[in-house]
């Protein structure tokens, strides 16, 4: 029987395969510099404590200086979440992950008074502080969102005390993250020609559970349920602990249940939400029934199990790839969205943007951070196959932004999607000439 190699550990991994997060800060010693230093900074926001409701001028200097801080922190916590994204098991980086998870408690409880003021302010007085200071519309979203919240919030004590416990709340995800990323390892599987393939999260549902064998989708799939069930106990405990604390915050908000209050952060209508359950349940399952026993029958399965249901309907239709061809044909398919677009898809892919090793304690999934002030990130676990190459597309899709002007300190063309809500061809004359152009392309 042969033995693949075991999953590498993060500092055997070919740097090529990782991601430069110098574009944020240069070494370690300047982030820890730059998280004292915003901390230290803290009193520049807060001395408008009590002050929101007098003038115009002091709002808009406020929030302001507000936005100014939480670019800097943006870049601060960024910078920890992705070494920690790129290996939970890194003490060193759940050290640091830690102490911004603890800053970021410090400066939303020093910054909660800004909205708890904005919000209490009388009916009728933040439309006449837009009318009166032009500077404050780039903000007139922000501040509608804060104002829709008003049936909602709690005083300005209560509102503080909440936020300094942000870490506590995130404890449930962050210790399903820890148990599924740093504690879980897979036991290999055997695949057609009895060789043993290690396995990880991310390889079973990038890779494994769409081969064309039969073999490596259930053998994989009995090794990697095998592992889950050995956490099942702690994480259904986990995921209870956090659906018990969105029904307390339901609760005590004045909501009518934790679903609500989550809708209600996203802008989203029951209608909407019950609208997309019941397409899913009702109108879609049928035809994946009819689908899946498709599958049996052109597959010539046995029977169709779960290991089964992400099959290729046909087998023999292979497409592997390395990471170079399919970043090449992305650059080459990218070609028809113009110069600018097709220039940032080449930096991405030569200078480092993006993450594709597979190694032990890797987050899973993928995704693309674009902080202000640095160029995207895009993590993701290459799978050696097209359905890569979609991923990767699809990623370096969400670091685009065109025609914008860029300040000094704004290098890339990235979305800015801070604090003052979010963009769109209505409200940002600047997509206007990019949706024109390319109205009718996908």
């Amino acid at each position: 029987m042969a033995k693949s190699n075991e999953r590498m550990k993060r500092q055997d991994v070919d740097q090529e395969q990782t991601w430069d997060l110098t574009a944020l800060f240069e070494t370690r010693d300047d982030w820890e510099r730059e998280l004292k230093a915003v901390k230290e900074d803290l009193p520049e926001v807060t001395k408008y404590k009590g002050k929101l409701g007098n003038s115009a001028a002091e709002l808009l200097e406020c929030l302001e200086a507000r936005e100014k801080l939480l670019e800097r922190f943006n870049l601060v916590s960024m910078y920890a979440d992705l070494r920690q994204s790129v290996d939970h098991s890194d003490s060193g980086r759940q050290k640091d992950a830690a102490l911004a998870g603890d800053a970021q408690s410090t400066v939303r409880a020093e910054l909660a008074f800004a909205e708890t003021e904005i919000i209490k302010l009388p009916d009728g007085k933040l439309e006449s502080f837009l009318n009166e200071e032009p500077g404050l519309e780039p903000f007139k979203k922000y501040l509608s969102d804060l104002q829709d919240r008003k049936p909602h919030a709690l005083g300005e004590e209560t509102e503080g005390t909440l936020a300094a416990l942000g870490s506590m709340f995130s404890s449930p995800y962050n210790i399903y993250n820890r148990g599924k990323l740093s504690d879980m390892q897979f036991e290999p599987f055997i695949d057609d020609e009895e060789n043993e393939i290690p396995l990880s999260f991310a390889l079973y549902a990038g890779k494994y559970a769409s081969s064309p064998s039969s073999t490596v989708r259930r053998n994989s799939y009995e090794s990697f349920n095998k592992t889950l069930n050995r956490y099942k106990h702690t994480f259904a405990a986990t995921y209870a602990t956090q659906v018990n604390q969105e029904v307390t915050m339901a609760r005590l908000r004045n909501y009518d249940s934790a679903t609500a209050m989550l809708l209600h952060d996203q802008q989203v209508t029951q209608e909407m939400y019950d609208n997309q359950l019941d397409v899913i349940q009702k109108e879609l399952a049928p035809h994946m029934r009819r689908y899946a026993n498709l599958k049996k029958r052109v597959l010539g399965l046995d029977k169709m199990t779960n290991a089964d249901l992400k099959a290729p309907l046909d087998p023999d239709y292979k497409i592997e790839t390395s990471y170079e061809e399919a970043a090449e044909t992305v650059q080459e398919a990218l070609e028809i969205m113009g110069p600018e677009y097709s220039q940032m898809i080449k930096t991405a892919l030569s200078e480092r943007w993006v993450d594709y090793a597979d190694n032990v304690g890797k987050s899973t999934g993928a995704f693309c951070s674009s902080p202000h002030g640095a160029h995207p990130y895009v993590l993701m676990t290459w799978p050696d196959t097209m359905r890569g190459a979609f991923t990767l597309a699809h990623e370096l899709g969400r670091t685009f932004l065109p025609g914008r002007e860029k300040s000094k300190d704004d290098q890339y063309p990235t979305i800015k999607i801070l604090y003052r809500g979010t963009l769109d061809d209505e409200r940002d004359a600047s997509w206007k000439p990019f949706v024109e152009k390319h109205r009718g392309h996908s």
